[in-house]
């Protein structure tokens, strides 16, 4: 017996593990997986048991090069593990939890005038920013200049996740955003670039290499669109 294991029959937040790879308790142990279960005296520093902690082992794959990307991996844009706490950006606010509501029976009117009326369909939602760059007659030309250029949607998502991400986003996510994220990140800016910088104009900058830039203000000035 130790601090987190012990022998005997499971009970309230344990469970019995067995088999050749349990080393102790003739290959038969009972573990915690709640953290707050001890069998010995309290201390610092403690293992054994099948807490998430205890039992999870995080492996971190570092390359080189984006080429020696394994088959059917990709690589984690740094939005994906950095909290918004941590870079200052505006966390995104949950939307309220959906209630449904039963509607009440009411009494049968008879209809005399209305009979067949038809209700009038609800206004479609406006069209995203992204939406509308990618439908101007601007990037209709920038678009024949660019050979095997992402198609519109994942480009008008990309605008529109810039726009939400404050206009700032890593190379990665970029190409994340457009579904190519087993492509080289940088080359997938620099395409986006081709597309997006009329006449050289920077809308879509990178700075420090590190971060894509997206000037909205511009971007609305280059394609005759507002926000």
């Amino acid at each position: 017996e130790s601090a987190r294991w012990r022998t005997g029959e499971p009970a309230a937040g344990e469970v019995a593990l067995a088999g050749p790879r349990v080393l102790l308790g003739d290959g038969h142990v009972v573990v915690p997986w709640r953290e707050d279960i001890r069998y010995t005296r309290r201390r610092s520093g403690y293992h054994g048991g099948a807490s998430l902690a205890e039992m999870a082992v995080p492996i971190l794959v570092l390359l080189p090069s984006v080429d020696l990307l394994p088959a059917g991996w990709s690589v984690i844009a740094p939005e994906s593990t950095v909290p918004d706490w941590w870079t200052g950006r505006p966390v995104a606010e949950r939307p309220a939890p959906i209630t449904k509501v039963t509607p009440r029976r009411r009494n049968p009117v008879a209809d005399t005038d209305g009979l067949f009326e038809v209700p009038e369909p609800a206004p479609a939602p406006p069209a995203s920013l992204g939406s509308r760059v990618v439908a101007s007659p601007v990037y209709d030309v920038q678009r024949k200049f660019v050979p095997r250029a992402p198609d519109r949607p994942a480009v008008a998502a990309l605008v529109d996740t810039l726009v939400s991400a404050d206009g700032r986003m890593s190379p990665v996510a970029v190409a994340a955003a457009v579904g190519r994220a087993s492509r080289d990140p940088d080359f997938v800016v620099a395409t986006v670039q081709r597309l997006l910088n009329v006449e050289g104009y920077p809308v879509l900058s990178v700075e420090g290499g590190r971060t894509v830039r997206l000037n909205v203000d511009l971007l609305c000035q280059q394609f005759g669109v507002t926000t």
